[in-house]
């Protein structure tokens, strides 16, 4: 093996162990063994995005997961207002590796961004390898839901809300 095959190896080697990390941080995978883990870390990718570059858009369906490592995306729905902004270890995505449903907002970078990915049909491969992490992966989505129900729910306003969690 040559130094240049040897540095690539070692780029790769490391480039896993973060994506294993940060995987870890997260509440949908942390409670995952690590065998399926570290599977989601391998077919993870790292992708670049320029200031204004689209990640997705508004309708379009391609399922992936986002985690961000550096910079900032932006979500927005037609009219351009900004809903969302997600910066460092935050993320997004996640129900969208389970369906088929159309973005409901389009995505860009605010700034050059770095971000973490796991797309649908790569994240399905691991759950046909791994077929009993899904009941774990049910059980982290409901809690995540409760919580967030809870969180709106305590919020002081006068609008009435009844959230996804009666669903």
């Amino acid at each position: 093996m040559n130094s240049s095959t040897e540095a690539e190896s070692s780029k790769q080697t490391s480039e896993f162990q973060k994506n294993l990390e940060i995987l870890r941080q997260i509440t949908y995978f942390s409670g995952l063994d690590l065998e399926p883990l570290k599977v989601i870390a391998y077919l993870a990718s790292r992708e670049r995005l320029k200031d204004g570059e689209v990640l997705y858009k508004q309708g379009e369906q391609e399922g992936q997961f986002v985690f961000v490592i550096s910079g900032k995306l932006i979500a927005y729905r037609e009219h351009g207002t900004t809903l969302a902004e997600f910066g460092p270890e935050s993320y997004f995505g996640f129900l969208g590796l389970m369906g088929k449903s159309p973005h409901l907002f389009t995505v860009e970078a605010e700034g050059e961004s770095v971000f973490l990915t796991i797309t649908r049909e790569r994240f399905f491969k691991t759950l046909e390898q791994f077929p009993g992490i899904g009941t774990r992966l049910l059980v982290a989505v409901s809690e995540a839901v409760n919580g967030w129900e809870r969180t709106a729910l305590e919020k002081e306003n006068d609008e009435p809300h009844v959230g996804v969690s009666l669903l």
